[in-house]
């Protein structure tokens, strides 16, 4: 059902139950009242397993610049004119010290649907946390922002890949913008949505495109 969702009814809300027990207890219902996103992230698109969590995580975090860590552009290249007509991937590396593989998660394989149920156990029962923490982000992620005079946000994305083609509306969005188009690229190591100790946030250097016939 639109606008619906499966998550955890905690028994004890009106039967008295302990925490613990609603933690093990587990009824499933639907309902409209899980804690949106933040409006400061509304426009974001979240793939590969990414988290709101985790991206407020970042941006609440001091972002440094480091080659050996951080992320470096593929493409575009400085100051590329990409075809309108072409869809373009935006791709990046993360440099040689850089901790941990690289993830490559098809954005249709997140699991969304886990995560209110994630969220109400943790407030429930700390002590099942490991269960909790499945549908966390956990491993390296990276938000990438694309910019333009007077629209500083035109778009972002927050994914757990090293490359993003956006979809054919989002680019009609990009191409139709006139003028030099920046984009920005910070990464970070999380675990369970938080940037894990020594794992960033780290910047790459910004890219200046822009949209040709």
């Amino acid at each position: 059902m639109e606008g619906s969702f499966w998550r955890v009814q905690a028994p004890s809300c009106s039967r008295g139950v302990s925490a613990a027990a609603a933690a093990t207890v587990l009824i499933l219902t639907t309902c409209d009242d899980e804690t949106p996103v933040p409006a400061s992230l509304a426009d974001v698109l979240f793939q590969a397993g990414t988290t709101d969590e985790a991206l407020a995580a970042l941006l609440d975090a001091p972002a440094t610049t480091d080659p050996t860590q951080g992320p470096a552009w593929d493409a575009p290249t400085p100051n590329a004119v990409l075809p309108k007509s072409l869809t373009p991937t935006f791709r990046w590396h993360r440099g040689p010290q850089a901790r941990g593989p690289q993830r490559s998660v098809p954005p249709g394989a997140q699991v969304a649907w886990l995560r209110p149920l994630g969220r109400l156990v943790r407030a429930l029962a700390p002590v099942q946390a490991a269960w909790a923490h499945g549908a966390s982000l956990n491993g390296t992620a990276h938000f990438l922002e694309l910019g333009a005079s007077g629209k500083p946000a035109l778009v972002r994305v927050f994914t757990a890949n090293g490359s993003w083609t956006p979809p054919a509306d989002v680019w009609a969005i990009v191409a139709a913008t006139r003028g030099p188009i920046t984009a920005r690229l910070t990464s970070a190591v999380f675990e369970a949505d938080r940037v894990a100790p020594g794992g960033g946030p780290w910047v790459a250097s910004p890219v200046t495109f822009t949209v040709g016939p």
